[in-house]
């Protein structure tokens, strides 16, 4: 009789999404939407409640902030589209178009002269780019920032390292003058003790 090695069953759990979410992933799973979040919010408004924001978001379970941020772009942009779920698309450092402006420049300054490019040159763009969009706001370029970045444009990057090619060259006149001075030593020890 021989012993067979056992079948792995894979078991995956069925999610369950209850009415209330707070996780902000499981926002698209609740069983509300947000426009019907919104106008409540708006008849409370109306009705002159205080802390209606704060009301509401207790009572589905969606976060404070989160709440009060989506519902003050709602108010303002009435086309945009909240029931659809964009997770960071609306707080984005750089639009598309302002991510292949800098894409061109890197390639432009950097690739097509076959420069270096490190993590600090790509931070130091983009901050400059970021202070002559915005003023007031604050952007610190950091390194998960600058690795996205790179993954997007399938950008790759080196960390300039001390280089073992001289940093002097020769000239013609050095050149002639150093085999002058080795002939004249061959001369002068003799062939047999002279090495090069």
């Amino acid at each position: 009789m021989s012993l067979s090695v056992p079948v792995k069953i894979n078991r995956h759990r069925r999610k369950k999404f209850t009415k209330i979410k707070n996780p902000y992933k499981a926002y698209n799973n609740a069983k509300w939407n947000w426009s019907d979040v919104f106008k409540e919010i708006n008849h409370l408004k109306t009705e002159n409640k205080k802390g209606y924001i704060r009301h509401i978001s207790k009572k589905y379970g969606i976060n404070y902030n989160t709440l009060k941020h989506k519902y003050n772009k709602w108010n303002d942009d009435k086309i945009y589209k909240i029931d659809q779920e964009n997770r960071g698309g609306a707080n984005k450092i750089f639009s598309n178009k302002e991510e292949v402006q800098l894409f061109t420049h890197i390639k432009k300054t950097y690739i097509d002269n076959y420069l270096p490019l490190c993590n600090e040159d790509i931070k130091i763009m983009a901050l400059n780019k970021f202070k002559l969009k915005n003023k007031q706001s604050n952007f610190s370029a950091s390194d998960g920032w600058c690795n996205n970045f790179k993954k997007r444009w399938r950008l790759t990057s080196v960390t300039p390292k001390i280089s073992r090619k001289a940093s002097h060259i020769c000239t013609n006149k050095e050149i002639n003058n150093f085999i002058n001075q080795c002939i004249n030593s061959s001369d002068d020890v003799g062939e047999n003790f002279f090495l090069i």
